[in-house]
């Protein structure tokens, strides 16, 4: 593969790694409006807080799989782009986001399971 035919490879990858954040970012906000107009608090039936809970749990599962799934396969296509010789400022800038990937995988998971407690804390506390 050619520089670009990677760098169109990165834009799609790029643009997966955002899609996959549109599901969760709404279940998210859905909850977060529930809380606030108090249809969903501590006080709602057990059932719809452990519903909420497992709605929450799955949905990011999926969101980790799917941003290391892209997160994986981007270090993959920067491997790549280490092969190739005269590349670009842009796949040079590329080639050196390894490491703010990896940030950026740490920072989903840390987020994913801060947001999974407090919401657990909010709908459980006495």
């Amino acid at each position: 593969m050619n520089e670009n035919q990677l760098l169109k490879l990165w834009y799609d990858q790029r643009s997966g790694r955002i899609r996959a954040q549109m599901a969760p970012t709404l279940l998210l906000a859905v909850i977060l409006a529930l809380a606030l107009t108090g249809h969903l608090s501590n006080k709602s039936d057990v059932t719809l807080r452990t519903l909420t809970m497992g709605i929450v749990a799955a949905s990011g599962i999926f969101s980790l799989i799917s941003i290391f799934s892209a997160l994986r396969e981007s270090i993959s296509l920067i491997s790549a782009l280490e092969e190739i010789k005269g590349l670009t400022l842009l796949g040079k800038d590329i080639r050196n986001s390894i490491s703010s990937l990896t940030i950026t995988g740490f920072a989903h998971l840390f987020f994913s399971l801060f947001n999974f407690v407090v919401l657990g804390a909010y709908l459980y506390r006495r």
